[in-house]
């Protein structure tokens, strides 16, 4: 035992030694890291955060999913004197991951029935929400409004609706209103 002790000696303190790497010949310790903001550690947004608080950069994916929408229209016209006709129902609307927003449903007018709706447009990475509403008249054709809208939250999406289009006779309808969408 005696004559294995000056054998072990040596492999105990090469244990207890500090480890250097070879840094080409230059004076220094292990290099364990790169501090200069490469595409992995988030300093330049490459790896899907905006670097500075490691939180993911807004994408439209983000509004990708089901969503419903109640639909709340007036539709104004002087014809026969004037006057007004709401139009309320509901809508389901596909956000895609790529922006594009599409959606059908339909409302009901009072005195009138129930009126188509399709709607065709996209959603940015904030939550904005442009496009365009078709509401098919029972007196035939369509009309088509403007639609845009922002994101109250994360699971709301309030919208405007506008447009005028010809009745016949002379006569016009501005329509407007809104459309509260909601995450499904």
């Amino acid at each position: 035992m005696r004559a294995l002790l000056p054998l072990m000696l040596p492999f105990a303190l090469l244990a207890c030694s500090p480890v250097v790497a070879d840094a080409g010949g230059e004076k220094g310790g292990l290099d364990v890291g790169d501090d200069t903001g490469s595409e992995t550690d988030g300093a330049d947004g490459t790896d899907g955060t905006d670097g500075t608080d490691g939180t993911a950069d807004p994408s439209t994916a983000d509004w990708a999913g089901d969503w419903t929408g109640v639909v709340d229209l007036l539709g104004e016209t002087d014809a026969g004197g004037g006057y007004s006709v709401p139009c309320e129902g509901e809508m389901e609307f596909t956000f895609e991951d790529d922006g594009a927003v599409s959606g059908e449903g339909a409302c009901t007018a009072p005195s009138v029935g129930e009126l188509g709706l399709a709607f065709e447009g996209e959603v940015n990475e904030d939550g904005d929400l442009d496009g365009s509403l078709t509401l098919d008249l029972l007196i035939g054709g369509s009309a088509d409004l403007d639609l845009s809208g922002s994101a109250s939250d994360s699971d709301e999406i309030d919208a405007e609706a506008s447009g005028y289009f010809e009745v016949g006779g002379g006569y016009g309808l501005d329509m407007s209103g809104t459309i509260v969408l909601s995450r499904d």
